[in-house]
This record gives structure tokens, sequence and C-alpha cells, in this order.
């Protein structure tokens, strides 16, 4: 039901791009339609696991936004964004014959009813780093939130 909820919420367009806007700390231009409740499915792959994006958006820009409510902390949640982060990249982000700079930059934001590292923060925001310089940040347009 929450999940209903949620996804009727915020794919209404002007409501979604308020809450990206507020998450993010930065304006969006414009908004596609957010597609809620899109699944990914590997017809060819069936043993695979299945994803349900709850909300999708591209932005005019052709950034990638999924949104995701997340109510139980199952301690899985740095492999789960892995995973939907791998299958926005397959179904979304790179066309044929396009280089790998071509790929479209994705934002992975995961609403949780709790606190995912337990320091009380309202935000956690994760990208790749070099272990031994942490100033040095790997360019893949993945952003975890």
């Amino acid at each position: 039901m929450e999940d209903q909820v949620f996804g009727e919420i915020i794919s209404d367009k002007k409501i979604c791009k308020y809450i990206l806007e507020t998450i993010l700390s930065f304006k969006i231009k414009e908004i596609y339609y957010p597609e809620k409740q899109k699944e990914v499915k590997d017809p060819k792959h069936r043993e695979r696991k299945d994803v349900r994006f709850d909300i999708l958006v591209e932005d005019y820009e052709h950034n990638l936004y999924d949104v995701e409510a997340q109510t139980t902390d199952k301690k899985d949640l740095g492999w789960r964004m892995r995973y939907y982060a791998a299958k926005i990249d397959q179904r979304y982000t790179l066309d044929k014959g396009k280089t790998y700079r071509n790929i479209k930059k994705a934002y992975l934001i995961f609403l949780c009813n709790f606190d995912p590292e337990g320091e009380g923060r309202i935000k956690y925001t994760y990208h790749t780093y070099e272990d031994h310089n942490k100033s040095k940040q790997l360019q893949d347009g993945l952003e975890k939130l």
C-alpha cells in the first residue's frame, strides 16, 4: 500500500521535480513524465532477478533518476543500489555505436524510513573514490543517495 501511495504522489511531474531538486540540491531544467513501477525484465536470462523501479525519471539533459522507497532495513542497501544501477545501465544508458563517454548520468535515490548508516544524518551521498587518495573521484556518472 505504501508503495502505491508513494508512486501516485511522486509520479506527479511538479511534485517529482520539486522532490528531486530538494534532495539533490540543484535545479533541473525540466523532466519527462515520471514512470512508476517500471519493470525491467531480461527474457534471455529468466533465472536472473528482475527489478521494478518505483519511479524512473529522465530530464531533458538525459540524466536518469531512480527514486525508490525503502521501508525495511534488510542490511543490503549498497548491494541493492549496485544491482539497480546495473539494470539502469543495461536498459537505458548507452545506445549501440556510442562510446562509454555517452553513458547517461544516473542518480539512485533511496528514500528510507530508517538510518542506513546509524549516524543520525538525514542524507548520505555515495561516490566511487580511489582508495589511497580520496580526493580522486572516479568519473562514472553515478551518484547514490
